[in-house]
C-alpha cells in the first residue's frame, strides 16, 4: 500500500506553492496510508476496495488544493509545476492500469505454501504440471501427502485435515476477496490409496 502511496506524497511536495497546503495535504497523505495500511492488515480481504478507497481520497485531496492554491496565488509559473504534475498524472495513471490488471477475472493458482511445511515425519510433494492446471474457470495445485512408516491412510487423512484446518484452509470454500475482488479459494483433502492429496482451487467470482 505504501508503495502506491508514498510517490503521491513525494510528487505533491515539489508541486504545492503555499506552505500551508503543501504540509496540510501531506498529514492528509500520510494520515491515508496509515489509515490505508491498518486496513489492509486487519481485513486483507478488502486490499483492492482500501487501495481505490485510498487512491480516490489521495488525488482528489491534491486536485482540490491545486485548484484553491490557484485561486488564491494565480496560475503560478508553469516551470515550477510542469514536471511533478506531469508525473503524478503518470503515476495515477499506472497505478489504476495496474490495479485494472489485477482485477481480471481470471483463476488464480493458490500457493502450496498455505498449507505447507506439514507436521514432522509426512512428505509433501507438489505436482507441478498436472497440480499447477487451469481449466474450466479455475486452478488447482495438487499436494501428495505420504505419512510415517506404518501410519494408516485413515489416521493420515485425520492429522492432514487437522493440519490444514489449524492453517485456515479447512476441507470447502470460503471467499477470499470484496466487491471488486471476488475470489474463492477451496481445499480438498482426500485419500487415494496409502497417501492423502490435498487440491487447493482458485477462482475469480464466487460459487
Amino acid at each position: 500500500m505504501s508503495i502506491m502511496l508514498v510517490p503521491i506524497l513525494l510528487l505533491w511536495l515539489p508541486m504545492s506553492r503555499s506552505a500551508v497546503s503543501r504540509w496540510t495535504v501531506a498529514a492528509i497523505l500520510a494520515v491515508v496510508i496509515v489509515a490505508a495500511s491498518g486496513v489492509v492488515t486487519v481485513a486483507p480481504r478488502g486490499l483492492f476496495e482500501t487501495a481505490v478507497a485510498a487512491l480516490a481520497l489521495s488525488a482528489v485531496a491534491v486536485v482540490i488544493a491545486r485548484f484553491r492554491e490557484r485561486r488564491l496565488l494565480g496560475p503560478g509559473r508553469q516551470r515550477r509545476v510542469t514536471l511533478p504534475s506531469k508525473l503524478l498524472v503518470a503515476w495515477l495513471l499506472f497505478v489504476c492500469l495496474c490495479i485494472g490488471v489485477l482485477l481480471r477475472p481470471n483463476p488464480f493458482l493458490p500457493s502450496a505454501d498455505l498449507v505447507l511445511p506439514l507436521p514432522d515425519g509426512l512428505h509433501a510433494t507438489v505436482v507441478e504440471n498436472e497440480g499447477s492446471a487451469c481449466g474450466s474457470g479455475s486452478c488447482t495445485r495438487t499436494i501428495l501427502v505420504t505419512g510415517r512408516p506404518g501410519q494408516s491412510p485413515a489416521t493420515l487423512h485425520t492429522e492432514v485435515v487437522a493440519h490444514v484446518t489449524g492453517r485456515d484452509q479447512a476441507p470447502g470454500c470460503q471467499p477470499i476477496g470484496w466487491l471488486l475482488s471476488p475470489a474463492t479459494e477451496c481445499t480438498a483433502v482426500y485419500t487415494d490409496r496409502d497417501r492423502v492429496v490435498i487440491t487447493l482451487t482458485g477462482l475469480r467470482g464466487s460459487l
